[in-house]
């Protein structure tokens, strides 16, 4: 923002905060809180019903889920935890639907938790599930995971008298991950759904290219191109390319 200097007017660019930068700002002020971890993660809301689909309908797949990188874990304990944890999903782990953990937050116990996923999670006592969906993408959402030492009915006391100020809290430093860096938490560009050289194919597509130029750039056959842009519109079920990059530039992917 420009002011006002004894040498004159001055405009300061403003820097882009670093996701390590912002990550440290919030977990210092979930400590005063009385949480010690937490990741904050990247979930298209279509997954389960995916997962459960037939295989010929499906675009996300429980191992897109094993090797999701849409999410941010406190430190890099928790994001091993966190890894881990994702990596021995089961289809019977899944909740039967997704819009149920983001109607609202709700507070978990560690031991229902080993039961409802089906491996041992030992440095919590309870924890918060907080879902945020504004100013995310109609397709997906972000989901905070809140780690404390509380037991399950302490925190269920603390939540009622400190709601307000945790969502606060929580929605405002959410604004800022997604203004500086909301494609590194878009499961469709972070989950392993498409691969790279194929969004790189679709992208100079929709701004125009032809599929000469596009061979020529990305270095494969014009035959190639063809072939990156069907599948992507297969998987995408696109009436055609206009529909396609339509539906991409929904997603953000492109």
């Amino acid at each position: 923002m420009p002011f006002h200097s004894h040498s004159g007017w001055v405009t300061h660019k403003q820097q882009r905060p670093s996701l390590e930068s912002i990550r440290d700002r919030l977990m210092t002020e979930l400590q005063v809180l009385g949480f010690h971890s937490f990741t904050y993660s990247g979930i298209p809301y279509r997954i389960i019903n995916d997962i459960h689909a037939p295989s010929d309908c499906r675009l996300f797949k429980l191992s897109h889920l094993k090797k999701n990188t849409s999410y941010l874990a406190s430190t890099e304990d928790e994001f091993a935890r966190h890894q881990a944890y994702l990596g021995k999903m089961r289809t019977s782990d899944l909740p039967s639907s997704i819009q149920q953990g983001f109607s609202q937050p709700y507070i978990m116990a560690a031991d229902s938790r080993e039961q409802m996923q089906g491996h041992p999670d030992s440095n919590f006592n309870s924890a918060i599930n907080w879902p945020i969906s504004s100013f995310c993408n109609p397709e997906w959402g972000m989901m905070f995971f809140l780690k404390s030492w509380r037991d399950a009915d302490e925190m269920r006391v603390w939540y009622l008298n400190n709601m307000q100020l945790l969502g606060n809290l929580l929605f405002s430093y959410h604004l800022e991950f997604m203004l500086h860096h909301k494609n590194a938490f878009n499961p469709f560009l972070q989950m392993g759904v498409f691969k790279i050289k194929t969004l790189d194919v679709l992208r100079m597509a929709a701004n125009g290219d032809s599929g000469k130029v596009i061979s020529q750039e990305l270095c494969m056959t014009p035959g190639g191109v063809d072939y990156h842009i069907e599948q992507m519109r297969i998987k995408l079920q696109a009436k055609n390319r206009v529909h396609l990059i339509k539906i991409a530039n929904r997603l953000e992917i492109i």
